[in-house]
């Protein structure tokens, strides 16, 4: 058993007392209970190699990515990405994609202003400033191989992660989604052949709580199970002070859960089946607006509470997934099926310094299936990726305005659907002239887009009203 306080200098050195500003990236004093893994790991595996004079060395750490479908190491992946490691990511306590915010470089992540748990998120200045049913994401998420179509959502933990890859620039040749500006993987555990169990818990300031469990059984030789499970909630840092009105929550309050449970079977030494389900849930209050000018701005350098007198009730955000992802490794020859669905259902209240509310719910479901081929030729001077992408996505939304002092009410309903196919290809070619150091990569795509989509304005008590159709 051991013991660590990770994240507790951070947050001392950018706190103040026991009080979290808005520009501190984690809670302080924040102090968690780890039990090692039964699987044997040990401090001295951790500690560096000594010399015989006692004296430490340290040694480069390798670091293996996927980020061109292959593994290979980070030091010599030829493009512009970063790698979190499954260390960083618990020192850092990164449990989802708000997370990340300030910890790499070239990616700008904010709460969307209406919608906490749709994070405004821009790689290399390109993103998006909304989370509308009809819009794509500049960027792409991805969860072992399977692209997330919306943004609402990503501010939801997800469940025993390995490690995280930044991808920044255009990846439409390696890619099922073409985008733009970047890609993100989420990259999970999966399961393994020995026994192993591991419990933390954290807890810390404005009633800080969290608590992670994993747990891997080997079935037998060639299957073997893991059962993830991660719950966390704080009280926020802005009080909501209105006891009137029923079902309340504090500003920036949570309280999340995620679970993941995957399958691994080893059919041959070739052959190998991986099934994974997983599910994510958070109940938040939405984002503070302080008054900075004006007779009723807050005098001081931060507002701890605030009345809503017009009222906050919570916003719920719930994601569901199911992945199966199908390889056969013939040596040279990678050849790789990736089926999956997902849905996602939210609601979502925000109170703007209480001169109107909006209330919005928005589901969103999705399938997708994606075929691969990766390999190498001519003792691997030729690498190559190609694949054939099919997705297919629908959603609902609708919102209510409504505006107290004057009053005015606007709401409407959004329905829409899209249909992607894509064939996309890399081949990268490593003469024998300067050492191997260069390298020349040609990249093709062919995508075809169809998306129909209907707004109706339900109600409207404007002048002149936009009732009606779109």
């Amino acid at each position: 058993m051991s013991m660590t306080m990770h994240g507790c200098v951070r947050s001392v050195m950018c706190g103040r007392g026991d009080t979290v500003h808005i520009r501190c990236a984690t809670l302080p004093m924040a102090v968690s209970l780890a039990l090692a893994s039964m699987s044997g790991l040990s401090l001295a595996q951790q500690m560096p190699q000594t010399k015989a004079d006692g004296a430490a060395t340290e040694k480069l750490e390798e670091i293996v990515v996927t980020a061109q479908k292959r593994r290979e190491l980070l030091q010599k992946t030829p493009i512009a990405i970063t790698a979190i490691t499954t260390r960083e990511l618990e020192t850092q306590r990164i449990d989802n994609l708000l997370d990340l915010a300030g910890k790499l470089p070239s990616l700008s992540i904010v709460p969307f202003t209406g919608n906490r748990a749709a994070p405004n998120l821009s790689i290399r200045g390109m993103g998006n400033l909304d989370s509308q049913t009809t819009k794509d994401n500049a960027f792409g998420i991805y969860v072992d191989g399977v692209p997330v179509g919306r943004g609402v959502g990503l501010a939801a933990d997800v469940a025993d992660l390995e490690r995280i890859e930044l991808l920044r620039g255009p990846q439409g040749t390696l890619y099922g989604r073409n985008t733009s500006s970047g890609a993100i993987n989420f990259i999970t555990v999966k399961p393994e052949k020995g026994f192993s169990f591991q419990q933390g818990l954290t807890a810390g300031s404005r009633n800080l709580f969290a608590s992670k469990t994993r747990l891997n059984v080997p079935l037998s030789d060639t299957l073997f199970t893991r059962l993830a499970y991660m719950r966390s909630s704080n009280s926020g840092w802005v009080k909501n002070t209105n006891t009137t009105m029923p079902n309340q929550i504090n500003f920036n309050e949570d309280d999340k859960e995620a679970a993941r449970w995957a399958l691994r079977l080893l059919a041959s030494e070739n052959f190998t089946a991986d099934f994974s389900l997983d599910h994510s849930k958070v109940t938040y209050g939405n984002v503070f607006f302080q008054r900075m000018v004006g007779p009723t701005a807050f005098v001081g350098e931060r507002q701890d509470s605030a009345p809503a007198r017009i009222g906050l009730s919570p916003g719920q955000t719930k994601v569901d997934g199911q992945n199966l992802t199908l390889t056969w490794n013939a040596g040279d020859l990678v050849l790789k099926s990736i089926t999956s669905s997902r849905d996602m259902k939210n609601h979502v209240h925000q109170d703007y310094i209480d001169s109107f509310t909006q209330i919005g719910d928005q589901s969103q479901d999705q399938q997708s299936q994606e075929f691969q081929a990766i390999g190498s030729a001519l003792d691997k001077r030729i690498e190559y990726v190609a694949g054939v992408f099919f997705y297919r996505e629908s959603g609902n939304e609708a919102m209510v305005s409504r505006f107290p002092a004057v009053p005015l009410t606007d709401s409407w309903v959004v329905r829409a659907e899209s249909k992607s196919t894509a064939l996309y290809g890399q081949a990268s070619w490593k003469p024998p002239v300067l050492e191997d150091r260069l390298r020349l990569t040609l990249g093709v795509r062919e995508t075809r887009d169809e998306r129909s989509a209907t707004k109706s304005f339900v109600f409207s008590s404007f002048d002149p009203a936009s009732n009606g159709r779109v």
